[in-house]
């Protein structure tokens, strides 16, 4: 996307599925920008792993994050049972 002269990389996701009541249409989104956004985070967050896509941000510092948590959460159940 180009904004101001300025060149940003904008996520950008089709998602489709069929109408529950006319079940010979399916319903067509274009999920971008922000919500894309987002919808990546989560994904990666739930998934606890990078996307199978080439991604210019580092989201490796999150899925550390993530490994780190649930070593901590594992290690405090662990002490728990003692």
């Amino acid at each position: 996307m180009t904004f101001k002269n300025k060149t940003f990389d904008v996520h950008l996701f089709d998602y489709e599925r069929i109408d529950d009541k006319h079940q010979e249409k399916s319903l067509k989104f274009l999920i971008w920008g922000l919500t894309a956004s987002i919808c990546l985070r989560v994904a990666i967050v739930v998934l606890n792993k990078l996307p199978q896509f080439e991604l210019e941000e580092n989201y490796s510092h999150l899925i550390q994050y993530i490994a780190d948590l649930n070593t901590r959460e594992c290690d405090l159940k662990s002490m728990s049972r003692i």
